[in-house]
């Protein structure tokens, strides 16, 4: 049985793997940074679960911001219709309106990463 001490410490974990998070998403993309500007006071910072896909699939948007960019804003990458089914993407201005900031992901990073939350 959990003595108060425990439980203070696993509080204490939750709330930090919280903070951690939000504010890495925060910085990431825009829509997480204007819900923790806005909420984080009051504590109602709360991450809608439509902007979920963005965080799982951020490396992926990333890849094809860039891939539309070197291709003159054609916005017709392998992921394109990914992006559009699962984060609701339906184009570089969308994704650029969604993403703050930008790493360069090349294909095996991107295909990487979606294996490892397969």
């Amino acid at each position: 049985m959990p003595t108060n001490g425990d439980e203070d410490q696993e509080a204490l974990k939750r709330a930090l793997a919280t903070l951690t998070v939000v504010t890495s998403e925060a910085q990431r993309l825009k829509p997480i940074q204007e819900t923790v500007g806005m909420g984080w006071q009051s504590g109602d910072a709360r991450v809608a679960v439509e902007h979920l896909p963005y965080v799982e699939h951020w490396d992926t948007i990333c890849h094809e911001i860039l891939r539309a960019h070197k291709n003159g804003g054609v916005w017709d990458g392998p992921f394109t219709e990914l992006l559009k089914e699962i984060a609701n993407i339906h184009s570089l201005k969308e994704a650029l309106a969604v993403v703050s900031a930008i790493a360069d992901r090349n294909m095996q990073q991107v295909f990487m990463a979606h294996a490892r939350r397969a």
